[in-house]
């Protein structure tokens, strides 16, 4: 098993940086239902290390919390709701990077 420690402003890019806070994740090959149709990466919080701080005021509602067992969620603005954080690995420019490092001899459909 491979864990990261990553600050929590890093996950929600859109919001610029608007909370501060580390948290422990798993990188893990998705099993999500929408996900079926190409290898795809997601992250699951393994523990919040320091507490996850909102710092920028009026980001209220826009920033979700990570919760320790769950897949990291991002939030869009408007009409888009909520959704978990995914890099698919096939139509990303360093998907195929991930392959040796993930133990993926060869990432398909």
């Amino acid at each position: 098993m491979k864990v990261f420690l990553t600050p929590s402003a890093n996950l929600i890019r859109s919001v610029n940086n608007a909370t501060t806070g580390l948290i422990k994740v798993r990188f893990e090959l998705s099993k999500l239902v929408e996900h079926s149709r190409e290898p795809t990466l997601v992250m699951r919080v393994l523990d919040i290390l320091s507490p996850i701080k909102l710092v920028v005021p009026g980001y209220e509602g826009l920033v979700m919390e990570p919760e320790v067992g769950e897949l990291v969620r991002r939030r869009a603005t408007g009409w888009v709701p909520a959704r978990t954080w995914s890099y698919p690995l096939n139509t990303r420019v360093y998907g195929p990077a991930w392959k040796p490092f993930l133990e993926i001899s060869k990432i398909t459909s």
